[in-house]
This record gives C-alpha cells, structure tokens and sequence, in this order.
C-alpha cells in the first residue's frame, strides 16, 4: 500500500455485543465475566505496591468463586453464591446480578447470601424492590421480603411495596411482609 493511498474502512464491532440467537444465560456470562475483568482491571489499576494476593474462602478466590455463576449446574452457582457472601460486601455486585438468574433456587440462595450481608446490602435495596415487584414463585418473594427486612431501616425505600406485600392474599408472605415492616422500622397493624 502506497504512502497515498487511503485505508480501507474498517467496522468497529462493540466490544460487548453479542449475536442475536445467543441464549440468554450465555449473553449474563458473558456480561459477567466481563463485570468481573472491569472490577478486577479497576482494584489493580489503582495500587501503586506489590499486588495482594486476592483473599480466598474455603480455597477459592473472589474470581474463582464468581466464575462458579457461570456453570450450567443451578446448584453449583447456588454454592458458588452462598460462598461469595462469605467473602463480604464487596461481593455485592455480583449478588445483585445473580437475582437476574432463571432458577429460582439460585435467586433463593442469592437472596439469602444477600441477607447475610445484613445493613451493608443496603445498595441491593432498589434491585431487591424489582424483584418482589416481578417475581411470581412465592418461596422466592417470601425470602425477599425477609431479605429487606434484614437490611433494617437501610431498606426504607421498600415500605411502600412491602406494605402491599401485607396486604395479599397469601397469609405467609403478609406474615413476612409484616416482619419485615417491624424490622425496617416502618409503621405496623
């Protein structure tokens, strides 16, 4: 190619797209792994020393245990999510993205992780309220609404819908909702 002669034009693919018969837990994975590339380029970027060993948990690193959501087996994310809150509030990001999950005993195990964390899952109020708002298997809005109720008055945001919640038809998620209110600080029956 002479020094005159124009380059060809080149397409620009964005880095995160992904063809459109691509099955929905392959485009999370990919979206995940990718979250966790982003968290892990962002916690070495800023150290100026000698790189920490990452902290591990029952022989397993942060990275190791969220690559873990990505396996096809419900009950092998399950534990992978269940370990992850083990590893603190710095994990929440990831807990919050496996509510999104199909299996709704994974979103169980991941609202439970999230209630572990107690006041500090204070963030994951907002994506906890979206949840309760659309979720129809009623073991999994039942340990939401207890999962608000752990946060404590962090998780005032979520009254409003959990006054509703008290208001349904099924006795044992009024009786959760209720619980929760108390807990959250909220005015109760």
């Amino acid at each position: 190619m002479s020094p005159h002669t124009p380059a060809p034009p080149m397409t620009r693919i964005h880095p995160l797209s992904v063809a459109p018969g691509t099955p929905r837990r392959r485009r999370w994975a990919l979206a995940l792994s990718c979250g966790v590339l982003l968290l892990l380029w962002a916690t070495t970027s800023r150290s100026e020393g000698p790189v920490e060993p990452e902290e591990s948990f029952q022989g397993r690193t942060l990275s190791q245990w969220s690559a873990l959501l990505q396996h096809p087996n419900p009950r092998q994310r399950a534990d992978a999510l269940t370990n992850l809150a083990e590893l603190g509030s710095r994990t929440l990001p990831l807990l919050t993205w496996a509510l999104r999950d199909d299996d709704h005993t994974v979103r169980i195990a991941t609202l439970r992780a999230i209630g572990r964390l107690g006041a500090a899952a204070q963030p994951a109020t907002i994506p906890l309220i979206e949840l309760l708002a659309v979720e129809e298997v009623r073991s999994v809005r039942i340990v939401a609404i207890t999962c608000l109720g752990l946060i404590g008055p962090g998780a005032r945001d979520a009254l409003g819908p959990l006054q509703a919640a008290r208001e349904g038809a099924d006795i044992t998620v009024r009786l959760a909702a209720e619980t929760a209110i108390q807990k959250i600080g909220g005015e109760t029956r």
